[in-house]
């Protein structure tokens, strides 16, 4: 248990931010479904580890979770005020809910989600056409419909998937879209970019998951745009760490083994959650005006740099390198062809893998931005104890 001290600094520094309450136990019984519990408690031990482990020029550090009550597609990470080196993550309900809601609406197609398994292009079908109906408005996905649970039917009696499986197939996916979120703030922490912020930027307090951080400067915009990169890549090794060897016994496979069954299946399920995470993102961010972002890179380079990150990583651990490139192409393809069929527009262009697509030349931007900052970045970043 936390002080009173830490809960009241925690409470402020909610409030501060616009974040509503701690979602307390009992609300976490009475409207979140069971899985959201566990997911809460598997990332609460993992700051907890990170807490032991993580030390700088000898001083421990200490990180805390909560999760907001409030009903919108957001996280952020700070340093509580007061504190010498206690770090705060919030994960907003919403967070969990966009993500699940969009996930329950494309499994609850009849014919989209034993094509995902086979894995060829997605066809043009009447029933996905009719399900854009619900959940698309103005060629954009209806963030209204995404705040109200989406409750899957009964199967057809002619589709061999089953009410069950699509459902534990949607918290699959939410699953990784929330834990790479998480490890996305985490990164922000570990590699020192809060502190390196706090030190070098005058009125600095938080970096957001959709909002922009709050500064005029356009130098410290693509300075921020870095760090945010650096981020999805810690994010991504993350979950390339976990869960590329499918005899390791985390929490996903444990739970989502009827789906995880090969290499193959596993590295599209990763890509598929994210290039949805990240084109939800978008429409959180053109929804609330913030269309061209000054502090977070494109959906494309997002996802474009998640793929090379997997691919280098695959690479050196003795991986399938090609599989990785075969996986993202496949979770490309499947993602546009749902867009082109529901009416929505992509945030994503088919040329991604070109060298002259407006992703990878974005990309490299970015990463000359990242590769810039990582000597000003050394003072701050965390070590492990052992």
């Amino acid at each position: 248990m936390i002080s009173t001290g830490l809960d009241l600094a925690i409470a402020i520094n909610m409030a501060e931010n616009r974040a509503g309450n701690v979602l307390s136990k009992a609300a976490f019984k009475l409207t979140k479904n069971k899985y959201l519990k566990k997911q809460y408690n598997g990332l609460k031990a993992n700051v907890k580890y990170a807490s032991n482990i993580l030390a700088r020029n000898g001083d421990s550090i200490t990180i805390h979770l909560a999760f907001s009550n409030k009903n919108e597609m957001n996280a952020y990470v700070t340093k509580l005020r007061m504190y010498k080196s206690r770090y705060l993550i919030v994960c907003y309900a919403g967070l969990y809910d966009y993500c699940h809601n969009l996930f329950m609406w494309l499994m609850s197609s009849n014919k989209f989600f034993p094509i995902i398994f086979a894995n060829p292009k997605v066809d043009v079908t009447d029933d996905i056409e009719k399900l854009s109906k619900y959940l698309v408005i103005n060629k954009k996905i209806d963030l209204s419909r995404l705040s109200v649970p989406y409750i899957l039917s009964n199967s057809v009696k002619d589709d061999i998937f089953t009410k069950g499986s699509r459902n534990d197939y949607a918290l699959l996916l939410t699953s990784i879209a929330v834990e790479f979120l998480f490890f996305h703030e985490m990164t922000h922490i570990d590699h020192g970019h809060i502190d390196y912020l706090k030190n070098t930027v005058s009125g600095f307090e938080t970096l957001y998951s959709l909002d922009d951080t709050n500064t005029a400067s356009n130098q410290l915009h693509n300075d921020i745009i870095g760090l945010e990169q650096e981020a999805d890549l810690g994010a991504a090794e993350f979950l390339f760490d976990s869960y590329w060897d499918l005899q390791y016994k985390g929490t996903l496979m444990k739970l989502f083994d009827t789906f995880l069954t090969s290499t193959d299946n596993l590295i599209f399920t990763i890509f598929y959650s994210l290039v949805w995470l990240f084109h939800l993102v978008q429409d959180c961010r053109e929804y609330r005006g913030l269309a061209s972002s000054n502090c977070h890179p494109s959906p494309e380079c997002r996802i474009l740099s998640v793929f090379r990150i997997f691919y280098v990583l695959s690479k050196n651990k003795n991986g399938n390198p090609d599989l990785v490139q075969k996986q993202f192409a496949v979770a490309i393809e499947n993602y546009l062809a749902t867009c082109e069929v529901s009416g929505i527009t992509p945030h994503i262009k088919p040329n991604i893998f070109s060298s002259n697509s407006l992703a990878s030349q974005e990309l490299i931007r970015v990463e000359e931005t990242r590769l810039r900052l990582l000597k000003e970045l050394k003072p701050y970043q965390y070590s492990r104890k052992f």
